[in-house]
């Protein structure tokens, strides 16, 4: 079975993010092939995470199939 995963890092590129995300709504890939985008954001504090968020919530109503994975790391010192 095929699949297309695209791994995207990030650190406070929230506009830059929204617009690629909007890139991959119009790819024309069948829906019998699954999509994954793991987003990998390291702390942001731009906003990053609500976008996401919200990114997900859509990406969940849409047909097909797309996932948003956000997985932040953050450092204390």
């Amino acid at each position: 079975m095929r699949s297309v995963a695209v791994i995207v890092p990030t650190y406070h590129r929230a506009g830059s993010l929204k617009k690629l995300l909007e890139s991959f709504d119009a790819l024309e890939i069948p829906n019998s092939i699954p999509m994954e985008v793991p987003i990998l954001d390291n702390g942001s504090t731009d906003g990053t995470e609500t976008l996401l968020a919200q990114e997900e919530t859509n990406a969940r109503k849409a047909a097909g199939f797309f996932r948003i994975t956000c997985i932040a790391r953050k450092f204390t010192k």
